[in-house]
């Protein structure tokens, strides 16, 4: 990795305002301790076995403070509306439901941040970003509600990806997990429609 690319990931690390990297990072280290601990339900798609489990609370976070998201959210095509009233009457929530909202409000409030943050640190196409921009608080909620509201690993279509990140967040030093979140972010924009990636 040479000293251009360090200055690329340096440059979109600084996308984020403060709160939205802690907002992240939380979000992060929720889902990852979802992911971790959790029986397996409908809410949450895990990445692929990866040693996550094996890691020391040093090395989650580690995993968790990258400048993307370990997680999607993955939504119907065919938007559900509901009253206010409706939604707000339903006493309970699913377990993992309340971070598959934050999650997907997060997502929603990152994607009026426009594109380039949409591409690097969530791996969202436009078409996807227009359409996370147009659903409402309620409309998610109706979304959840419906079980058509779900949270899932990012990269699972690398699983050799999530294996390096889990691998670099385990060992001591700064470089190897550097050049596995430039990567990370790479592999995004690469999803996101090829936009904003460095080439080597």
């Amino acid at each position: 990795m040479d000293t251009d690319e360090l200055g690329h990931m340096s440059r979109h690390e600084m996308i984020l305002k403060a709160e939205q990297s802690m907002d992240l990072l939380d979000l992060n280290l929720a889902f990852l301790d979802r992911c971790i601990s959790a029986p397996a339900g409908d809410e949450i798609q895990r990445p692929p076995p990866c040693g996550l489990r094996k890691l020391d609370a040093r090395a989650i976070k580690r995993l968790a403070g990258g400048p993307f998201a370990l997680f999607r959210v993955d939504f119907s095509d065919h938007m559900a509306s509901a009253e206010p009233s409706s939604v707000y009457r339903e006493c309970g929530i699913r377990d993992g439901s309340a971070l598959v909202l934050l999650a997907a409000t997060f997502c929603r409030s990152l994607a009026g941040c426009g594109k380039e943050t949409s591409s690097l640190v969530l791996g969202l196409r436009d078409a996807e970003r227009q359409k996370l921009l147009a659903c409402s608080i309620n409309l998610l909620r109706a979304q959840e509600r419906q079980g058509k509201l779900r949270l899932h690993a990012n990269f699972l279509w690398t699983p050799v990806y999530w294996r390096g990140l889990v691998r670099a967040a385990r060992e001591p030093g700064e470089f190897v997990l550097a050049s596995t979140r430039l990567q990370g972010m790479q592999l995004l924009a690469a999803a996101a429609g090829g936009l904003h990636t460095t080439r080597r």
